[in-house]
């Protein structure tokens, strides 16, 4: 199983799209075939939302191992807004405190036991 959590849907930078999926794009080019893949976008809390996610699909038997994926591009956002600051307290200043990232984690079978139920 794939799981992308990443809220940036972009290709060559510019170019936005929200299909195919972008677990089915990673699944793809990693050759994972028979990998079941799905998008969940959901900011900052995506990663951990994936992990439980992920863990309930896996101590339920539905799955028996799976990748979550996330990946977040900022530095567009930020680059326009020092171009657009016009004001010494200005509103979108917090959009220049962000950074880019990107993270996987692979999970198998009672990895992590002590996450509470959903």
């Amino acid at each position: 199983m794939i799981i992308s959590t990443s809220i940036t849907r972009s290709k060559h930078a510019t170019r936005m799209y929200m299909e195919p999926s972008f677990a089915s794009s990673i699944g793809a080019h990693l050759g994972a075939k028979k990998a079941i893949t799905f998008d969940i976008s959901s900011a900052g809390a995506g990663m951990l939302t994936g992990v439980y996610v992920l863990d309930r699909l896996i101590q339920s038997g539905a799955a028996r191992n799976g990748m979550v994926v996330s990946r977040g591009e900022t530095t567009p956002i930020a680059e326009n807004t020092v171009r657009e600051i016009t004001e010494k307290y200005e509103v979108q200043f917090a959009a220049r405190l962000v950074g880019d990232s990107g993270c996987a984690i692979v999970l198998e079978g009672g990895v992590i036991p002590f996450l509470p139920p959903i």
